[in-house]
Protein backbone atom coordinates (compact mmCIF):
# COMPACT_ATOMS: atom_id res chain seq x y z
CA UNK A 1 0.00 0.00 0.00
CA UNK A 2 2.69 2.71 0.79
CA UNK A 3 4.62 1.45 -2.12
CA UNK A 4 1.54 2.07 -4.12
CA UNK A 5 0.93 5.56 -2.97
CA UNK A 6 4.58 6.50 -3.05
CA UNK A 7 4.45 5.72 -6.63
CA UNK A 8 1.38 7.90 -7.05
CA UNK A 9 4.02 10.89 -5.63
CA UNK A 10 2.34 10.64 -2.38
CA UNK A 11 5.37 12.73 -0.60
CA UNK A 12 4.47 10.97 3.13
CA UNK A 13 4.55 7.38 1.16
CA UNK A 14 7.92 8.57 -0.75
CA UNK A 15 9.37 9.08 3.01
CA UNK A 16 7.87 6.37 4.76
CA UNK A 17 9.80 4.82 2.02
CA UNK A 18 12.92 6.24 2.90
CA UNK A 19 12.57 5.53 6.79
CA UNK A 20 11.82 2.12 5.93
CA UNK A 21 14.61 0.93 4.08
CA UNK A 22 17.02 3.09 5.75
CA UNK A 23 16.35 1.36 8.64
CA UNK A 24 15.26 -2.11 7.96
CA UNK A 25 12.04 -1.82 8.46
CA UNK A 26 9.85 -4.88 7.18
CA UNK A 27 12.62 -5.03 4.52
CA UNK A 28 16.50 -5.34 4.56
CA UNK A 29 18.38 -1.66 4.88
CA UNK A 30 19.18 -0.53 1.58
CA UNK A 31 20.55 2.52 2.18
CA UNK A 32 20.64 2.93 -2.11
CA UNK A 33 17.33 2.88 -2.08
CA UNK A 34 16.38 4.97 0.93
CA UNK A 35 18.32 7.84 -0.81
CA UNK A 36 16.27 7.32 -4.02
CA UNK A 37 13.06 7.60 -2.25
CA UNK A 38 13.84 10.46 0.42
CA UNK A 39 15.01 12.32 -3.19
CA UNK A 40 11.76 11.84 -4.49
CA UNK A 41 10.39 13.21 -0.85
CA UNK A 42 12.66 16.00 -0.64
CA UNK A 43 11.98 17.28 -4.87
CA UNK A 44 7.87 17.56 -3.71
CA UNK A 45 8.94 19.83 -0.45
CA UNK A 46 9.18 17.23 2.52
CA UNK A 47 12.44 18.87 4.80
CA UNK A 48 13.09 15.95 6.99
CA UNK A 49 13.50 13.74 4.06
CA UNK A 50 15.86 16.76 2.19
CA UNK A 51 17.74 16.69 5.52
CA UNK A 52 18.27 12.85 5.86
CA UNK A 53 18.60 12.23 2.26
CA UNK A 54 21.82 15.02 2.80
CA UNK A 55 22.73 13.37 5.76
CA UNK A 56 23.18 9.78 3.53
CA UNK A 57 24.59 11.01 1.00
CA UNK A 58 27.58 12.64 3.22
CA UNK A 59 27.81 9.80 4.48
CA UNK A 60 28.90 8.53 0.78
CA UNK A 61 25.65 6.26 0.53
CA UNK A 62 23.61 6.64 -3.08
CA UNK A 63 26.24 8.52 -5.49
CA UNK A 64 29.79 8.23 -6.51
CA UNK A 65 29.96 12.00 -6.62
CA UNK A 66 27.62 13.04 -3.81
CA UNK A 67 29.44 15.56 -1.49
CA UNK A 68 27.63 18.69 -3.42
CA UNK A 69 24.47 17.38 -3.66
CA UNK A 70 24.64 16.52 0.17
CA UNK A 71 25.13 19.77 0.47
CA UNK A 72 22.17 21.24 -1.46
CA UNK A 73 19.86 19.00 0.34
CA UNK A 74 21.13 19.89 3.56
CA UNK A 75 21.11 23.70 3.15
CA UNK A 76 17.57 23.05 2.00
CA UNK A 77 16.11 21.27 5.50
CA UNK A 78 18.30 23.79 7.53
CA UNK A 79 16.96 26.50 6.22
CA UNK A 80 13.60 24.98 6.94
CA UNK A 81 14.77 24.45 10.58
CA UNK A 82 16.13 21.18 10.35
CA UNK A 83 18.32 20.51 13.02
CA UNK A 84 20.43 17.74 12.54
CA UNK A 85 21.04 19.41 8.86
CA UNK A 86 21.81 22.49 10.21
CA UNK A 87 24.95 20.67 12.68
CA UNK A 88 25.96 18.46 9.78
CA UNK A 89 26.65 21.50 7.96
CA UNK A 90 28.52 23.02 11.48
CA UNK A 91 30.71 20.62 10.83
CA UNK A 92 31.31 21.01 6.95
CA UNK A 93 31.73 25.01 7.58
CA UNK A 94 34.02 24.69 10.39
CA UNK A 95 35.99 22.13 8.06
CA UNK A 96 35.48 23.27 4.94
CA UNK A 97 34.81 20.25 3.52
CA UNK A 98 32.90 20.83 0.57
CA UNK A 99 31.81 24.28 1.18
CA UNK A 100 34.18 27.33 1.70
CA UNK A 101 35.38 27.34 5.58
CA UNK A 102 33.73 29.94 7.48
CA UNK A 103 33.40 29.24 11.10
CA UNK A 104 30.97 32.14 11.61
CA UNK A 105 28.49 30.20 9.91
CA UNK A 106 29.58 27.30 11.46
CA UNK A 107 29.15 29.10 14.72
CA UNK A 108 25.51 30.45 13.67
CA UNK A 109 24.58 27.06 12.50
CA UNK A 110 25.36 25.21 15.91
CA UNK A 111 24.07 27.87 17.81
CA UNK A 112 20.77 27.83 15.83
CA UNK A 113 20.50 23.84 15.46
CA UNK A 114 21.15 23.92 19.75
CA UNK A 115 17.57 25.94 20.03
CA UNK A 116 15.98 23.53 17.86
CA UNK A 117 16.72 20.67 19.16
CA UNK A 118 15.14 18.66 22.18
CA UNK A 119 18.19 17.92 24.40
CA UNK A 120 21.04 16.42 21.79
CA UNK A 121 19.82 13.22 20.60
CA UNK A 122 19.42 14.44 17.28
CA UNK A 123 23.40 15.39 17.80
CA UNK A 124 24.49 12.53 19.00
CA UNK A 125 23.01 10.66 16.41
CA UNK A 126 24.55 12.31 13.45
CA UNK A 127 27.70 12.58 15.26
CA UNK A 128 27.71 8.75 16.05
CA UNK A 129 26.82 8.43 12.59
CA UNK A 130 29.82 10.21 11.08
CA UNK A 131 32.45 8.51 13.75
CA UNK A 132 31.60 5.03 11.96
CA UNK A 133 32.18 6.47 8.42
CA UNK A 134 35.30 5.97 9.41
CA UNK A 135 38.17 8.34 9.47
CA UNK A 136 39.24 9.71 5.91
CA UNK A 137 41.73 12.98 5.72
CA UNK A 138 38.62 14.55 3.77
CA UNK A 139 36.62 14.20 6.73
CA UNK A 140 35.29 17.01 8.68
CA UNK A 141 36.78 16.28 12.58
CA UNK A 142 33.34 15.23 14.89
CA UNK A 143 32.83 17.82 17.43
CA UNK A 144 33.37 16.91 20.96
CA UNK A 145 29.93 15.30 22.86
CA UNK A 146 29.47 15.92 26.27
Amino acid sequence: MVLFAARLRCTSAQAALGQIYEFGQGFPVDRKEAVAWYRQAAKHGDMESAGRLGTLLLLGHGADDNLEEAVKWLTMAAEKGNAVAQFSLTQLYASGWGVQRDLQKAGSLLILAGKTLDGSKQLNEISSQLDRKGSNAQRPPIATRR
